[in-house]
């Protein structure tokens, strides 16, 4: 089939060099070409078109974007959750995995036309790499696949720890608690500071310092000294351990602060 388009005089007085071509479908392969013409009267005032001369034809096949995974959080010792962009005109989405980057990915699920997947019955502490393709239904009931997202990774790992309180002993002293995690080997927790804490404070952007491991999954509490009234403190804290005989990390839990303005 082909379809004609004239150009058609905009506010500005102009004629512009640009038409939307909006009976397109995916998956089809199109061409186009462009022949500028001009009209001409003759004696009799008849107007006929001057110009014979096409350009070289363009082609294009319609595609859906590539989908962009956003993240893959471990929820779990033996899941991952992915999340990524919806993409326009998606009916729904194949999920790839492999554990092996430039290995065979093999397809592990097939959802709807939204964009979070949970993969379980992984192993802790192995890494997987995942990629994405978006698919079409057309209208005859045909599919049309779009192109793959870039490969992302992801490590079941141990889950966030609670961090349940920061009770205030004094003025330079407070104690952290928090709930046992005994699938772990220990904890490790994080502590940022703050004076002048401003109205658009994003805390996970501050810069966090380890302050303590503990290498015993037993223990859930902490107390720390030489704190400064007149500070905010942030604490997070995540669940060390071994894996596959290898050091693994945990999720980092929510963050707590603790407010020595208020002694």
């Amino acid at each position: 089939n082909s379809y004609v388009w004239d150009a058609t005089k905009e506010e500005d007085g102009f004629y512009h060099n640009s038409v939307i071509d909006e009976n397109v479908e995916l998956g089809i392969r199109y061409s186009y070409r462009i022949r500028g013409y001009y009209y001409e009267k003759d004696a009799q005032g008849v107007e006929t078109y001057k110009g014979d001369y096409y350009t070289s034809p363009v082609h294009i096949t319609v595609q859906m974007m590539k989908p962009v995974i956003t993240s893959i959080m471990s929820k779990d010792e033996s899941g991952l959750v992915l999340e990524w962009e919806s993409v326009a005109f998606a009916s729904k989405y194949q999920i790839f995995r492999s554990d092996q980057k430039d290995g065979t990915y093999q397809q592990i699920a097939e959802v709807g036309a939204k964009n979070r997947y949970r993969d379980e019955g992984l192993k802790l502490g192995k890494r997987y790499y995942y990629k994405i393709t978006a698919v079409h239904q057309r209208a005859d009931m045909t599919m049309v696949s779009g192109p793959e997202s870039e490969i992302q990774t992801g490590i079941p790992t141990y889950s966030p720890v609670k961090i349940q309180s920061t009770q205030l002993l004094n003025v330079t002293t407070a104690k952290l608690t928090w709930d046992k995690y005994k699938k772990g080997k220990g904890y490790e927790i994080f502590r940022a500071e703050c004076r002048e804490i401003p109205w658009d404070l994003q805390e996970e952007d501050l810069e966090y310092k380890k302050i303590k491991t503990i290498r015993n999954a037993n223990v859930n509490s902490l107390t720390v000294t030489h704190l400064q009234n007149g500070y905010t403190y942030f604490y997070k804290e995540r669940v060390i351990g071994k894996a596959n005989g290898k050091e693994l990390k945990g999720e980092f839990s929510k963050i707590k602060k603790t407010n020595l303005r208020k002694l």
